[in-house]
C-alpha cells in the first residue's frame, strides 16, 4: 500500500503512524504475507490477476524476473508449498476523495495478509491464493475499508500435448476513489462483489497450437449513501458477462509464432431499458508471439473491436484494437515490463454508453544492490467516450523501493502521483500518495 504526500502533513503525523506500523508489524511478523505496498485497492490488483484463458504462458524455464527472486522460502506441506506474507505500514493521501477542488488529505494505517499455495506434482498443477486488505484512515473514517480476495486455478495434463486450465476466483471490494465509473457524491466508496469462472482447452499439433475457452464474470454492487444520507441505488450496475473464443498459433520459426485470436462477449445488465447497457460484441486480433532466447518474450497484435448495445439509445461502436505484452531482462539485475491494449469500457455516466480506452504501462525492476530493488513505473490511460465529445487522460507515475533485511523481512517506501485531465466533465484531479511499509515473508 502507499502513502500520499501532502505539504500540510506534519512530522508528528509521520511519527505517530510509523509507531503504529512498527508495533503492528512486530505482532504480525510471524504470520502470513503479501502483495506490494501500493495505494491501489484490492479491486485494482484483482484486475491484474485475471487469468488470460487464451494464452496461458509457462515461464518455468525463463530467466527469473528481478522482483520474483525476492520471495520467501515457503513452507513444505506434503506435495504443496505454502507461501505466507504480511505487509503493513502508513500511508498519506493528499486528495482522499479525488476531487478537483476542496481537496481533503489524511493519513491511514494498512495491513495486507496474503497466502499462496502451489502444488509440486510430477504432472498437473494446482494453485490457490487468499488475501485480505484493511485500510484505517485516521480522520476520514468513512474511507476505511476491508477487502478480501480468493483464487483457485489448475492445469490438468490430459495428454502430453493436451491441457485443460480451470480458474475460479472472487472477492469483496471497494471502488477506488477517482475511478471514472464510480459515483462521486458518496459518503464512502461503493462496495461490490465479483465472482469469476474460466476454463480453457489447449491442444498442440506439432507446430500448430489451438486453444478455446469460456469465461464468466458476475458483478453485484451495493447501494451507496450521499453526504446528505440519501440512498444511492446501484442495482442498475449489476451485470453478468460471458466471453468465449479461441486462439490459433503457428510456430513458423524457433521462438516465433503467428497467431489469430477471436473473442465474443455478451454483457447483461440490470436496470430499466432507458439506461440499460446490455450488449454483444467481439474482438479479433492477429499478431506475433515471440521468445528470443531467455531474455525477451511477449506478444504483439492488432485487430478490430465492435460492440452493439441492446438499447437504441447507445447504438453501436467499432474501433481499431491492439495488444502488446513484453518482458525484457537485459541483464540479470533488470526486468522491464510493457503492456498496452485497447478495449471498450462501460460507464455509469448518464447519457454515455462507454469509452474507447487505450492503456499503456511501463515498469522496471532494478536490483540496485544485492538487497535493494527499485521499481519505477509509468501508466497512461486515454478514454474517448462513444458518440460524445467527452475525452481525456489519466497519468500515473510512481516509484517503489524495497530493501530485503533478510530472506524473511523487508522494508520499503512507495510513491504514486496521479493526474487526470478531461474535457466535457468535471473529472479532473491531482493526487499524491506516499507510503512506508514493512513486510514479512516465509
Amino acid at each position: 500500500m502507499s502513502l500520499c504526500v501532502n505539504k500540510s502533513v506534519t512530522a508528528s503525523s509521520w511519527l505517530k503512524g510509523a509507531a503504529v506500523s512498527l508495533c503492528a508489524f512486530a505482532c504480525l511478523s510471524g504470520a502470513a504475507v503479501p502483495a506490494a505496498a501500493n495505494s491501489e485497492s484490492l479491486s485494482a490488483d484483482y484486475a491484474k490477476r485475471i487469468l488470460n484463458i487464451y494464452n496461458a504462458h509457462n515461464t518455468e524455464d525463463d530467466l527469473p524476473d528481478v522482483a520474483a527472486r525476492v520471495k520467501g522460502r515457503g513452507i513444505r506441506q506434503g506435495q504443496f508449498w505454502v507461501l505466507p506474507e504480511v505487509e503493513s505500514g502508513l500511508l498519506i493521501d493528499s486528495n482522499v476523495l479525488a476531487t478537483p477542488r476542496g481537496t481533503v488529505d489524511d493519513e491511514a494505517f494498512f495491513i495486507t495478509p496474503n497466502i499462496k499455495i502451489k502444488s509440486d506434482f510430477g504432472r498437473h498443477e494446482v494453485a490457490a491464493e487468499a488475501a485480505v486488505k484493511h485500510v484505517e484512515y485516521f480522520s476520514r473514517s468513512p474511507e476505511s475499508r476491508t477487502e478480501a480476495f480468493g483464487k483457485v486455478q489448475s492445469r490438468i495434463d490430459i495428454t502430453r500435448d493436451l491441457n485443460a486450465y480451470l480458474t475460479a476466483k472472487g472477492g469483496v471490494f471497494r471502488e477506488e476513489r477517482g475511478a471514472i465509473v464510480a459515483p462521486t457524491a458518496t459518503m464512502s466508496p461503493i462496495e461490490y462483489q465479483r465472482f469469476d469462472l474460466a476454463g480453457k482447452l489447449e491442444k498442440t499439433f506439432n507446430r500448430l497450437k489451438v486453444s478455446g475457452g469460456v469465461a464468466y464474470a458476475m458483478f453485484d454492487y451495493n447501494d451507496g449513501r450521499t453526504f446528505a444520507g440519501a440512498n444511492l441505488d446501484q442495482d442498475f450496475r449489476d451485470s453478468n458477462r460471458v466471453e468465449a473464443g479461441g486462439r490459433l498459433s503457428y510456430n513458423f520459426s524457433p521462438g516465433y509464432s503467428l497467431f489469430g485470436d477471436f473473442r465474443f462477449t455478451h454483457r447483461d445488465y440490470d436496470g430499466p431499458a432507458a439506461t440499460n447497457r446490455s450488449s454483444n460484441g467481439f474482438r479479433t486480433l492477429g499478431g506475433v508471439e515471440f521468445e528470443l532466447g531467455r531474455l525477451l518474450r511477449g506478444e504483439v497484435g492488432v485487430g478490430y473491436n465492435h460492440v452493439d448495445y441492446t438499447s437504441a439509445v447507445f447504438g453501436q461502436n467499432s474501433a481499431l484494437s491492439f495488444l502488446a505484452s513484453l518482458v525484457w531482462n537485459p541483464t540479470p539485475l533488470m526486468t522491464f515490463n510493457f503492456d498496452a491494449r485497447q478495449r471498450f469500457e462501460d460507464t455509469t455516466i448518464p447519457g454515455l454508453s462507454g469509452s474507447d480506452q487505450s492503456y499503456f504501462r511501463l515498469s522496471l525492476d532494478y536490483e540496485v544492490l544485492r538487497r535493494l530493488i527499485v521499481s519505477p513505473h509509468l501508466r497512461f490511460v486515454y478514454d474517448s467516450f462513444n458518440s460524445s465529445s467527452v475525452k481525456g487522460y489519466t497519468l500515473g507515475a510512481g516509484l517503489r523501493a524495497e530493501y530485503e533485511i533478510n530472506r524473511y523481512l523487508g522494508v520499503g517506501v512507495d510513491y504514486l502521483y496521479t493526474d487526470r485531465d478531461f474535457t466535457g466533465l468535471a473529472l479532473d484531479f491531482e493526487r499524491h500518495q506516499a507510503g512506508l511499509f514493512l513486510k514479512a515473508r516465509f
